[in-house]
Order: structure tokens, then sequence, then C-alpha cells
């Protein structure tokens, strides 16, 4: 419930935070340790975008695929991990924290938001 709080003011107030990516399921793009920047207040996911989600009571960062119906009739986000070779449970947008906007590569900070980020991601979504 406090993160829902704090999330909530982070995105109004237009903020950013980092988050230390944790486990094997991003490897080789986001290994452990990894530190990325999350936007809090994202706007509409598109295909190739890492997320910041809840997922099972904790949060997890991977990477959004496609939209999806649900069997109700409920959109849904397709996420998988760039390492993971399943896809994880379909994901109410709800459920969303945060996007990732950049990533700690060698000491540097590096966009993922430009053309060939961009690129990359889109790449990567479309290949599963």
């Amino acid at each position: 419930m406090w993160l829902d709080a704090a999330v909530e003011l982070l995105g109004r107030a237009g903020r950013r935070g980092t988050v230390r990516v944790q486990g094997e399921s991003m490897r080789p793009t986001l290994p452990p340790g990894t530190r990325v920047v999350v936007d809090f207040a994202p706007g509409g996911p598109r295909a190739g975008d890492v997320l910041l989600f809840r997922q099972g009571g904790v949060l997890v960062v991977h990477r959004f695929l496609a939209w999806v119906r649900s069997r109700g009739g409920d959109l849904r986000l397709r996420t998988r991990g760039d390492g993971a070779a399943g896809l994880d449970p379909p994901l109410a947008p709800d459920g969303i924290v945060g996007r990732a906007v950049a990533v700690e590569r060698d000491g540097t900070w590096r966009s993922l938001e430009g053309a060939a980020a961009r690129t990359y991601a889109t790449l990567v979504a479309a290949h599963d």
C-alpha cells in the first residue's frame, strides 16, 4: 500500500527513480545488479518498453511484448524477461508501476528512449 502511494505521488510530480535489477530473467540485456531509471508516470506502454510492474506480490522488470485480450475481453499486457523461456502471466494495465527510461552500463547511464534504443526494443518484442 505504501508503494502505491509513493508511486502515485512520484508520478503526479513527474518524478523518476532508480531500481536495481535482481535475478537472471533479463540477462543479457539487464544482468543482476544493473540499475535502471524508472519513470513513474509512463503513459501507455509501447511494444519493446521495459516495464516495472507488480506480479505475485513482487516487483518485476520485464519487456512489454504486445496487448492481448483476456477470455473476458479485457486488455492485458504480455511481458517476458529477455532471458526467460516463457511468457509472464497476462498483466492488467493497473499493475504497471513505471517504465525504464535509462540503464547504467559500466558506470555510464544510457537512455532507452532514443531512436536506436526504440528500434532495438521493437525488434526484441517482434521476435517474441
